[in-house]
């Protein structure tokens, strides 16, 4: 019987494991991969990250449902997130397009869940809308974002408050139509006996790029008044306004629609929100908040908040 040397077994074991290589598939290494579309987190066995959260070297991430990585606001079961540009969580005091936020900044399950109603942060009682924004009159934080997680480029004109450098003419001249409509629409609805109470500038000024209004209803028409009774005046006013030059975009900062639209698509949106089945008691305790992206790619907010009497 012919004897087989160790080194004709040697060869033999290395031809075959080469082979069962080459039958194998390679594995990919996991990590960030992308596209012309986005990143996405894709894992070794080729499967990725989808309508979840991932934690990736301390940091956390949303991937939509095709997969891909989310910046700006992010909706998951009803609760809101904010995430940069590099698609990384915000936690803590920020604020976006102008208006100020609370994220959860404690791991308890809710890191980065956008707080509403009355809370005591650091001994002090804040308080926060429906839609998160802050109603007590906070100073900006150092954390300014625009709409999709661009980070806001700090400089001496927003050191006094508001998103984005641009030109204090252009918002001056873009507030001016502001009260121009807002004033046209107090004389056509607001008197005794009206539905309309009162239509009041709360906060803001000339050159402010964040402006809140308050619309006061009458507490005993609420339940018998549609909304749609206002649609002509409402989409009226906001077509003076955003069909001016120095409007280039415009965003409703609510929970159905935040990205930015041309003046034309917004319009249509309004209008077809203003036409829903509903009355006026349906806004009861709502604020709605309005982002102009200027043509110097500045922001000013108009916040709308809901009052009855």
């Amino acid at each position: 019987m012919k004897r087989i040397s160790r080194k004709q077994v040697l060869v033999g074991t290395l031809s075959a494991v080469m082979a069962l290589g080459c039958a194998m598939p390679a594995m990919a290494a996991e990590g960030w991969k992308q596209n012309s579309t986005g990143w996405w987190y894709e894992y070794n066995d080729g499967s990725y990250v989808v309508s979840d959260w991932k934690q990736v070297d301390g940091q956390w991430y949303f991937f939509n449902q095709d997969g891909y990585m989310v910046t700006g606001w992010v909706n998951q079961n009803g609760t809101w997130y904010f995430c940069d540009a590099s698609g990384a969580m915000q936690t803590g005091w920020v604020a976006v397009d102008g208006v100020v936020y609370y994220l959860n900044p404690i791991s308890n399950g809710t890191k980065g869940a956008m707080k509403t109603g009355e809370v005591v942060i650091d001994g002090t009682t804040y308080h926060f809308n429906a839609s998160g924004a802050n109603t007590d009159g906070v100073a900006l934080p150092g954390a300014r974002f625009y709409w999709n997680g661009k980070a806001v480029t700090l400089s001496s004109s927003t050191s006094g408050g508001g998103s984005g450098s641009g030109d204090t003419n252009i918002v001056v001249e873009t507030n001016g139509e502001i009260g121009d409509q807002i004033d046209i629409i107090r004389d056509q609805n607001v008197g005794t006996g009206k539905p309309v109470l009162g239509i009041s500038e709360v906060t803001g000024n000339d050159a402010s790029r964040n402006q809140t209004v308050k619309v006061t209803f009458n507490e005993e028409t609420k339940d018998t008044t549609p909304v749609s009774d206002y649609t002509d005046a409402v989409v009226s006013a906001a077509e003076a306004i955003v069909s001016q030059d120095n409007v280039k975009y415009v965003s409703y900062m609510n929970y159905e629609m935040t990205q930015d639209m041309e003046p034309e698509t917004a319009l249509g949106y309004l209008e077809l929100q203003m036409e829903k089945e509903r009355t006026i008691a349906d806004l009861q305790h709502s604020s709605y908040t309005v982002a102009l992206t200027l043509t110097d790619d500045s922001v000013v907010n108009y916040t709308i908040q809901v009052a009855f009497q």
